[in-house]
């Protein structure tokens, strides 16, 4: 998993990274092939940290936000967003898989 860092109007802090690669870890265990991570870091005036996750999964694009008034309580509402996000994008390709063969029986043969 080859995660991506962008730091804007916010001093970079190896200590923030670690804590997200750590929340991060947890997103491989609900989702298989996470290729690539980019994180952007943001605070806007003194009581805002937000950041902005978009991950690439086989055949998707999950993205996640989350703001609040530190980073530490934005990466854990982030992750969460995102770790939900791929559980239901997820279930949207099993139950795909499993309704597929049922649209098959009819392509509506007009005569």
């Amino acid at each position: 998993m080859n995660i991506n860092y962008t730091w804007r109007k916010a001093d970079k802090s190896e200590v923030i990274e670690n804590f997200l690669n750590e929340k991060l870890n947890k997103l491989e265990k609900h989702a298989d092939h996470v290729s690539q991570i980019h994180v952007v870091f943001e605070t806007h005036g003194k009581q805002e940290h937000s950041i902005k996750i978009t991950a690439h999964l086989a055949g998707a694009e999950i993205n996640a936000h989350s703001s609040e008034e530190d980073f530490y309580k934005a990466i854990d509402a982030v992750v969460h967003k995102l770790i939900h996000q791929v559980e239901k994008h997820k279930s949207k390709i099993t139950d795909h898989r499993h309704h597929h063969h049922d649209c098959d029986h009819d392509h509506g043969h007009e005569e």
